[in-house]
């Protein structure tokens, strides 16, 4: 009797190890041999590890997915892994990349952002063009200011396709949709009427292959234009077989062109990439998403997506993104992510986080951080030549305007520096337009002078050299970045 006791305690005790040996597996990361690293291992729960690790690591975690980040102070690592049980070895290898230059192009801009001729324009979405804001870039002596575009021409704004300087305007008289050539200050000429649109509805475009694709809201017209809106070819959607489910929103990349359709509950149809996000209803959603002849069906509410990748695809339903392969003809999970704003772009994949902005490799599911929040707030992304544009806000509630360069390297982190330098004692307020900083020295009350009220020679020196060493103090490369200290 006590030997079929101790026998079967042995098993039961041999099938909790087998239990937890199934569950678990070995991660092995291979991280840079330096200092000052911080490496974060975020599980599905969204549970998250801090550690300051360097070299290779290895330890024993549960068997499931895991976001790594791997970060010292201007460069990181990310990548969603996949681990499997009975102790299996994932070996990661973590490859820092600095995060992507960015220069400050405009204070307070609106919704809708384009940058063209290295100049900011922005506006609230689809407004009249006269209405169109331009950003004056700074000189060694006048800060940066704002003016209207202006001009005779006038109707609200579908398409600015800034790399051809081409517009394409809804004409404020009923005309219908005409494309306009930009030319120096931003003049308009060369009106040509787009017939094949129809001129009581408003379209979308967005970019597509070597060109461009336009669609109604309804989704009810689609037509693909060369890059140069010169000729347009009708574009036939395919529906989904159930009928009852509405189009709400288009995804393109450089040879996919999707339709997604949802039933109705929590659906939002977004403008273009950058619409924020729906948060999905308590009621059973369902999307089902047309490319060509075939049909994925997804059972959640989608406020964005776009194919990324090799045969992937990318979906944001409330706050996760979800990327699935399609290359079996049914949608096969792949990984997720939480705490996702937006999504822009497609390979790589923008990803915006509480964070910051991710450019992330969907078939590698890995990728960097292209730009870190840091104490800024986020308050737009737009895609521009080259990079992207992102408006941030900062700690007294002013917001900028950054062009990210995705093929050049941060070096100055002046962006960091800017929130540092108000934080100064002595510094009122400091604004920056691409080298050039103006910063106002706090030097309290003026005083009843020859001239009035004033402030003597003496405080402004002082307030001057104040200005001078907390540059120095920020490491501010005044090389590069010209400080111009003004007192009004």
């Amino acid at each position: 009797m006590r030997k079929k006791i101790l026998v079967g305690l042995l098993i039961f005790i041999a099938l909790i190890a087998l239990f937890w040996i199934s569950g678990h597996s070995r991660l092995e990361l291979v991280l840079p041999d330096q200092a000052g690293l911080t490496a974060q291992l975020t599980d599905a729960s969204n549970h998250t590890k801090n550690s300051q690790l360097r070299g290779t690591v290895s330890r024993i975690v549960g068997r499931g997915q895991y976001r790594l980040t791997v970060k010292n102070s201007n460069a990181s690592y990310v990548e969603v892994i996949n681990t499997a049980g009975f102790l299996r070895k994932t070996s990661v290898t973590a490859k820092l990349t600095v995060e992507n230059d960015r220069t400050f192009v405009g204070d307070n801009p609106a919704a809708c952002m384009y940058y063209m001729r290295q100049i900011l324009l922005s506006s609230v979405c689809q407004d009249i063009y006269s209405q169109l804001t331009m950003h004056v870039p700074a000189t060694s002596t006048v800060p940066t200011y704002v003016r209207k575009v202006g001009g005779v021409i006038d109707g609200s704004v579908e398409a600015f396709l800034t790399q051809k300087s081409l517009l394409v305007l809804r004409a404020s008289n009923g005309t219908g949709h005409l494309r306009y050539t930009i030319g120096n200050n931003f003049s308009l000429n060369d009106g040509h009427l787009l017939t094949e649109l129809s001129r009581d509805k408003t379209y979308t475009f967005q970019a597509y292959k070597d060109g461009w694709v336009a669609y109604d809201d309804a989704f009810s017209e689609v037509w693909k234009y060369d890059n140069s809106l010169s000729h347009a070819t009708k574009v036939i959607i395919n529906h989904p077989k159930n009928s009852s489910f509405r189009p709400v929103a288009l995804g393109t990349s450089t040879n996919s062109l999707m339709v997604a359709y949802g039933n109705g509950a929590g659906q939002t149809k977004p403008s273009g990439y950058d619409t924020a996000s729906t948060e999905p209803t308590t009621k059973k959603t369902k999307t089902i998403i047309v490319d060509g002849s075939s049909e994925y069906s997804f059972n959640m509410s989608v406020s964005s997506f776009t194919p990324c990748g090799n045969q992937k695809l990318c979906l944001l339903s409330g706050s996760t993104l979800s990327v699935y392969n399609l290359a079996s003809g049914k949608p096969k999970l792949l990984f997720k992510m939480n705490d996702v704003q937006q999504i822009m772009g497609s390979q790589p994949l923008l990803v915006v986080t509480k964070d910051g902005v991710q450019s992330l490799d969907a078939d590698k599911q890995a990728g960097f951080t292209s730009y870190s929040f840091g104490e800024y707030n986020y308050c737009g992304i737009k895609p521009a030549d080259g990079g992207y544009l992102l408006c941030v806000r900062n700690f007294k509630g002013r917001s900028s305007a950054l062009y990210v360069n995705q093929s050049s390297s941060n070096t100055d982190s002046i962006d960091k520096k800017m929130l540092d330098l108000l934080k100064k004692d002595g510094v009122k307020d400091a604004i920056i337009y691409g080298s050039s900083i103006f910063v106002s020295p706090d030097l309290g009350q003026p005083v009843l002078g020859v001239h009035g009220y004033e402030y003597p020679d003496s405080v402004k020196a002082a307030g001057s050299q104040k200005i001078n060493q907390a540059a120095k103090d920020l490491q501010i490369n005044t090389t590069k970045f010209r400080v111009v200290v003004t007192i009004h």
